[in-house]
């Protein structure tokens, strides 16, 4: 969870719960879309900036209890079965929400922070705020994975709170979020890293959960979850 040096500006923006990925975003000089984030809505982007986005949801969804992986491992067509719960370590394989790509996604770890990552970003209330760092490798199985952008995909729960997300459209060197790059091809991967925050004393964050607004969600209990 390190990285190289970097300048960081940051603005706080409050949105609502989170969005899915319907196509391939451009990734120039690290930059992002910011995007605001609607219960199975489809994503517009906004204005592209270097911020930190804040997300949160206390909404409860999907499941949270057994102790994973559960179910029958994948399906005829090779894919993680839908509503399986694994372990942090263990791998599913998962489309994206178009269809078009498939990629083998590991959750290799939960990490709590310190307040003291979030100085210098700019948030007001940082000294108040713990990050937790998802760290998680992804590698092509076939088809387009560029621009499976994981921020579409990805939350992280406290029991079943859905917990805060930064987005760096820069870099936060404890937690570098990497993309797959335009040339990418079937069998390579990348590690990268999802920064989520919860409020000082709060519960820790204990689950990351899959959910490609399709095939998986976790509205009716087929997303993929993994638990520390």
């Amino acid at each position: 969870m390190s990285g190289a040096a970097c300048a960081l500006k940051a603005d706080l923006i409050e949105a609502g719960t989170k969005q899915f990925d319907t196509h391939a975003i451009p990734v120039v000089n690290q930059e992002r879309w910011a995007v605001s984030r609607v219960p199975v809505a489809r994503r517009r982007p906004a204005a592209l900036a270097s911020v930190l986005l804040l997300v949160t949801l206390t909404t409860a969804c999907g499941s949270d209890d057994g102790d994973g992986p559960t179910g029958e491992p994948t399906t005829a067509d090779g894919l993680t079965t839908p509503g399986t719960r694994f372990h942090v370590g263990d791998s599913a394989t998962v489309p994206r929400s178009d269809g078009t790509g498939t990629i083998e996604l590991t959750v290799t770890g939960i990490v709590e922070g310190t307040s003291q990552d979030l100085a210098g970003v700019g948030l007001a209330d940082a000294a108040e705020r713990t990050p937790y760092y998802v760290t998680y490798e992804m590698t092509v199985v076939s088809g387009d994975a560029y621009g499976m952008d994981m921020r579409h995909y990805l939350s992280a729960w406290s029991g079943v709170e859905q917990v805060g997300e930064l987005v760096s459209f820069t870099c936060f060197p404890p937690c570098q979020e990497v993309n797959f790059p335009v040339d990418v091809a079937a069998g390579e991967s990348v590690s990268s890293c999802r920064t989520y925050v919860t409020e000082n004393g709060a519960a820790p964050v204990d689950r990351v959960q899959f959910d490609n607004d399709d095939t998986y969600e976790g509205g009716d209990g087929t997303a993929v979850d993994w638990t520390d």
